[in-house]
This record gives C-alpha cells, structure tokens and sequence, in this order.
C-alpha cells in the first residue's frame, strides 16, 4: 500500500510538468517539420543537402562548444534553487555563459582560419559549408544553456518556447511572405545566416526574461572567482552529453563525406522524420532530470526507479504508434520534402527502428548521468556511437542510403541497451519500458563503485 501511494505520488509531480512539456513539443515537432520542408522546397535537394550539412554540423559544434555547462546547470542548479543557496547559482551561471561564449570564439576562429585555408587550396564547397556553419554555433550554444537554466528553476515554457516554438514559427513565417522574393534563390549558406541571425535574436530576450524571472538575492553582491574545479565538475558532463548526440549530427556529415548532396538530404529529411519518435522521450526527459538529480543527491534510488516506472507507459505507448505511423507511409512523408526522396523508404524505416530502440530503452543514459557514472557513460555510449559512425564508410559505399541507416541504427542501439543494463547492475534501477514487467519495489538502488 505504501508503495502505491508513493509511486501515484510521483506520477502526479510528473503528470502536468510532462504534458506541457509533450505539449510544446509536439508544437515544435510541428514546427520544426514544416520548417524543414519550407527549406528543402526552396533550396531543391543538392542545395538542401548542403544545408543539412551546414545544420548538423553547427548543431554539433554548438554541443561541443558547451563543455558540459548545460548538463552541469541541470545537475547543481536544481538542488541550489531549491536550497536557496543564490551565491552559488550567481556564479555557476556566469561562468558557464563565460566558458560558452569562449569556446565559441575558440571554436569559430578555428573555423574561419580553416575555410580560408581551403578556400585558397582550392576547395571553396568545403569552405563554404564552414562559412555556414560558423553563425550558427553561438546561438544554438546559448539556447542550450538558457533552457537548461530555466529547466533547473522548474520553468518549462520559459526553457522551450524560444527555440522550440517562436524561432521555427518566425523561419516559417519568413518563408511564407518573402519565399518567392527570397528563399527561391536563396544558397545553403544564406539560409543559415539568415536562421541563425533569428535565433540570436531571441536567445537575446530570453537571457533579459532570465535576469527579470531570478530573485534579486541571485544577483546580489559579485560572482565568486572560477571554481578551481570547474573542468573537474564538467568534464565528464560534456564528453556524456557530446557523445549522446554525436551520432545524430555527424551521421549526416559523414553521409555527405561518402554520397552526393542529394543523397545527404534525403538522408537528413528522413532522419528528422525518424527523430518524432524521440518526442516524448525528449519530453519526459525535461522534467525527469531535476528530479532525479534531487533523488540522487539524497540517496533516493527508490524514488528514481519510480520516476522511471511513471513514464514508462507513456514510452511505450506513444514509440509504437508512432513507428507503425511512419512505417504506413515512408515515402508519402519523404516526398513532402522533395519528390525525389521518396527513394528513401528502407532508410526511413531502418532510422525509425533506431529511435524506437532508443524510445524504449527509457531514460538510461539521463540517469547514468544523474548517478554521477559520466564517464561509464561516455565510454558506453561513445563507443558504441562511433563504431555506427564509422560504419558509415563501410556501409555506404555498398548499399547507399540503407548501409548509412543501418549504422546508424548498430550505433545507437548498442549504446542505449548497454546503459540500460549498466543502470540495472550498479543501482537496481530498470530505466527501461521493461520495468512494468517487474513486481514494484521500494528497495534502494546500489551506488557503483
């Protein structure tokens, strides 16, 4: 009877954060993949295959210009919020916005002496597609870490609504009144500028929202100097948090490495389709971070098990009709990017079989993280990620768009049910779907070693 009530307790300080959180990102989901289309009926598809180039790659040097921080403010924040404890809040925000707007001018002064370099050796299409990744890096980054903050205080609308809603409805908006003036003729590098100058914008408001929404106490008196141990307290949150979207970016760039432009895009079209399947994951994950890094700092295994076990259902249920919608009309779908892409069916539902695997297997790697196992989890997850990658050279050149599938979907699939069972083994917690199949229980979870 106790564990009844604890585990109807949970699912109710779960229940209304999820649903506006599932409800911003269907929203968004919505959004991204009209904005997606509106692009790749502009630019054609050798054009939009670069971009997809430019994207990936810009979305994945954003993660890696992060360092952690984002992560980092997810797992301290939420604790010191709650404890009041502005001192520490004041300093950890201002050091990561420091270490991210650094490492992006580290990263994108890399990128402009690179392309210059490549320009004069004569390779202006690889150096064009980093004079387009290059605007992209330092909004992206900042939205990361601005959700993250506003995630740690509880404020899910605050954390998404900029990026996820108001930036994609803005680009399709845009599309909508100057597509003919504008995007018709536009380059792959235009329209990055063009999206990445929108972002910035609003990245901008949200940071004023953010100084506004704190407590003036957060803001009083002067920051600490740099913790010694920041890097320590990074480290390993930035390598977990770099490899758990490795994959799903550099898996186009290496496409592009190995296809033509039209090959990547229709690559990059069907793995964004694929990706609705991480929508409630994604969902979930947003609340269920705070909560399990409350429980682990109190040696709550019981209550992260029980976290798990409330989204569980909404896991399973939502991951299979999803899949069995995708699966009924792959081409029907690629086709609303370009004709063309209707090709593609095997590859969409090969990546749709990957997001299901990934679906599935719960919230694994969040609460590796949360149990302070960054660096099992990046070495887990991280191999496994870069043996799909890697695959990609052997796969492609063989069965095409399919072989980059196919690696793609032994990468991830590896990944997730290994920290599923890492989960099991260290700290008694199913984080998986199969842990309806198991007798509930209030037993405590073992700390790894």
């Amino acid at each position: 009877m106790v564990h009844g009530q604890t585990q109807e307790h949970t699912r109710r300080r779960i229940g209304v954060p999820v649903v506006l959180s599932a409800g911003i990102k269907v929203a968004s989901a919505g959004l991204t993949f009209l904005m997606f289309v509106f692009v790749a009926r502009a630019l054609g598809p050798d054009a939009y295959g670069r971009f997809a180039t430019m994207f990936s790659l810009g979305s994945f040097l954003g993660f890696l210009v992060l360092l952690g921080q984002h992560t980092r403010a997810i797992k301290r924040l939420s604790a010191w919020i709650d404890a009041q404890d502005w001192g520490r809040v004041q300093t950890l925000i201002v050091q990561s916005v420091s270490v991210v707007a650094l490492a992006s001018l580290g990263v994108g002064g890399g990128l402009l002496i690179a392309a210059s370099l490549l320009d004069d050796a004569g390779r202006a299409d690889i150096a064009a597609t980093l004079w387009g990744t290059l605007p992209f890096i330092l909004p992206f980054a900042l939205s990361e870490l601005l959700a993250a903050v506003f995630r740690a205080q509880g404020s899910i609308a605050m954390a998404l609504m900029p990026r996820d809603i108001l930036w994609r409805a803005i680009i399709i908006a845009s599309a909508g009144v100057f597509g003919p003036a504008y995007l018709d003729g536009a380059s792959a590098q235009s329209t990055m500028i063009a999206i990445s100058a929108v972002l910035l914008v609003l990245v901008v408001l949200q940071a004023l929202v953010l100084a506004w929404r704190l407590p003036r106490a957060a803001w009083a008196g002067r920051p600490e100097p740099l913790e010694r141990g920041i890097w320590e307290d990074s480290k390993w949150l930035w390598a977990a948090s770099l490899v758990n979207v490795m994959a799903g970016h550099l898996s186009v760039v290496f496409t592009s490495m190995t296809l033509s432009d039209a090959e990547t895009g229709a690559f990059f079209a069907a793995a964004k389709i694929a990706l609705l399947l991480q929508l409630p994951l994604v969902a979930v994950m947003l609340v269920a971070g705070p909560m399990l890094a409350r429980s682990y700092a109190k040696s709550d295994f019981a209550e992260m098990q029980r976290v798990c076990r409330a989204i569980a259902p909404v896991l399973l249920g939502t991951s299979l009709a999803g899949a069995m919608i995708i699966c009924a009309a792959p081409g029907w779908l690629l086709a609303l990017f370009d004709p063309s892409y209707a090709e593609a069916r095997a590859t969409l539902i090969i990546l749709t079989l990957a997001q299901l695997v990934t679906a599935l297997c719960g919230l694994g790697t969040l609460v590796m993280i949360m149990c302070d196992n960054e660096r099992a989890q990046t070495l887990l997850v991280g191999a496994s990620e870069l043996l799909g990658l890697v695959l990609i050279f052997a796969l492609a050149p063989l069965f095409g768009l399919a072989g980059a599938a196919i690696a793609a979907l032994v990468g991830k699939s590896i990944g997730k049910i290994m920290a599923c069972v890492f989960c099991y083994r260290s700290h008694s917690i199913d984080p998986s779907v199969l842990c309806l199949l198991r007798a509930p229980s209030d037993k405590p979870g073992q700390t790894s070693g």
